[in-house]
């Protein structure tokens, strides 16, 4: 992990700077621990590269370098160098040494290394939000008062509930340019996958949440440049991308064995959201396999590099 894998040498080219190092905070939602390490001038960049970590793209496969946890708790990691000092004489570019001050912090996805089945199982943090729509029933004749005879003068109106749903994937690198950004490198890294996906459902279950088939649609995508460190040898270019998602889930249709999603509407007849099609191919509307307001798609693809 992180320092544990570059070819730094513990004691020979860093040390913890121990005595009177440790420095932090512990507040809810901001807590932040720091320790100062003395570097060799020659092998700062090294160092700040791996003790934060790095993610990088050969064209194939997409590899994380994991942030160095912190000396006392796993569940930290190297956020971020808020200070680096240089001592001593100053040959080829570099000082004798470096005092790092390293800022370690608990984050708000997971840090797991390479071989997870999916990305989104690391890297990637959650948001939820709920909200209503209305539906209005415009046939007042439908409706009576119970034990009357007194129909309703107006249209009653149900609320029908969803979830906004954020996925945030963090630090996707671009390329391993000079981080500089031209006309390759500002490109967002899944332009592809994303106009491929747009607009659809899930085909499959979605997330680790395992949200059923067809309740999950995909609105688009909010993208982040984050560009490079100054001092870092990779000077990667990432993105953190947030996909927005809209949910609805009226639950399970057991005689389709489908979950009433989005497409999906209120059959006042059956008393339930049910599936609506129309005529496709040799199937007549309102059949099972007839077509669909929205197309279906694997939306777990999403979280995958453009080949």
């Amino acid at each position: 992990m992180a320092l544990a894998d570059s070819i730094l040498v513990h004691e020979v080219d860093y040390w913890w700077h121990k005595e009177g190092s440790e420095q932090g905070q512990l507040t809810l939602d901001n807590s932040a621990d720091q320790f100062v390490f003395r570097v060799t001038g020659n092998e700062i960049n090294e160092f700040c590269d791996y003790v934060l970590g790095f993610s990088k793209w050969d064209g194939t496969t997409l590899t994380r370098v994991l942030p160095e946890p912190h000396p006392f708790n796993e569940k930290w990691f190297a956020a971020e160098i808020p200070s680096k000092q240089g001592f001593g004489k100053y040959l080829d570019d570099f000082h004798e040494y470096y005092l790092v001050t390293v800022q370690f912090r608990p984050l708000p996805y997971a840090i797991i290394a390479d071989g997870v089945q999916d990305e989104f199982e690391r890297y990637t943090s959650r948001k939820w939000g709920f909200g209503t729509d209305t539906i209005t029933r415009a046939n007042t004749a439908l409706f009576k008062f119970v034990n009357t005879d007194i129909v309703l003068n107006q249209p009653p109106v149900i609320l029908d509930p969803f979830i906004n749903y954020q996925m945030t994937w963090h630090q996707v690198p671009v390329n391993d340019g000079d981080g500089y950004l031209d006309q390759e490198n500002q490109l967002i890294p899944i332009a592809g996958r994303i106009l491929e996906h747009l607009g659809k459902v899930n085909s499959v279950p979605f997330d680790l949440y395992e949200f059923p088939a067809e309740t999950v649609l995909f609105l688009g995508i909010d993208p982040q440049i984050r560009l490079p460190a100054i001092g870092s040898t990779n000077r990667r270019i990432y993105y953190d991308l947030t996909f927005n998602f809209l949910i609805r889930d009226r639950g399970l249709l057991s005689d389709l064995g489908l979950h009433a999603g989005h497409n999906s509407i209120f059959d006042i007849k059956n008393d339930r959201f049910n599936y609506v099609t129309y005529a496709k191919g040799s199937y007549p509307a309102g059949n099972i396999n007839g077509g669909r307001f929205y197309q279906s798609s694997d939306l777990n693809l999403l979280f995958l590099k453009d080949s």
